[in-house]
């Protein structure tokens, strides 16, 4: 006996494999073997869950109309002209960065045309158009100003800053006859 314990000692990492090896090979027998008591199989009662009637999984066709589109990017727009002119400046188109070459001149037109009627500014009109790879929203504002916003994807779009419209202020002439 102080022979095999001697040798266990001396070899106790080859033991230890030889021992983990046969503790392997007699649990996949057993389960081999007793199969069946080792699968899961629902409890009477339990409640199983169908992945089509669940809440989360559920979805909702939803038709966005160009109107909804535009007054979103036009939002967006004042929303970053007010609160991150920096990030403003960077939605510029080429057209419009060769107008404001630099972000000292954008702010100039910002201190100029953004006043505090600005965020409750809305859409007066719109115009929605596909040309070639994206689409062109021209809005006009109820603070008279034209933006043109091309959309190349949902949400990535540059910005032209058209200007202001020309407003024709209704006059009332009063003429009167002599006698």
């Amino acid at each position: 006996m102080s022979r095999v314990i001697e040798y266990i000692k001396k070899n106790y990492l080859f033991v230890g494999i030889i021992l983990l090896v046969i503790i392997l090979l007699v649990v996949l027998v057993t389960v081999r073997l007793n199969k069946k008591e080792l699968t899961w199989e629902p409890i009477e009662g339990e409640v199983s869950y169908d992945i089509k009637r669940h809440e989360a999984n559920e979805y909702k066709i939803i038709s966005v109309e160009d109107q909804d589109i535009s007054i979103a990017y036009y939002k967006n727009w004042v929303y970053l002209l007010i609160n991150n002119p920096e990030e403003a400046y960077t939605m510029l188109s080429k057209r419009s960065l060769k107008e404001y070459p630099t972000y000292e001149k954008f702010k100039e037109w910002v201190d100029r045309y953004v006043t505090v009627k600005t965020k409750d500014s809305t859409l007066t009109g719109y115009k929605y158009e596909e040309k070639g790879g994206h689409n062109e929203i021209v809005v006009s504002t109820s603070e008279h100003m034209r933006y043109r916003f091309n959309e190349y994807s949902v949400w990535n779009y540059k910005v032209d800053i058209i200007g202001q419209e020309r407003v024709i202020e209704k006059t009332t002439t009063i003429t009167t006859k002599k006698k």
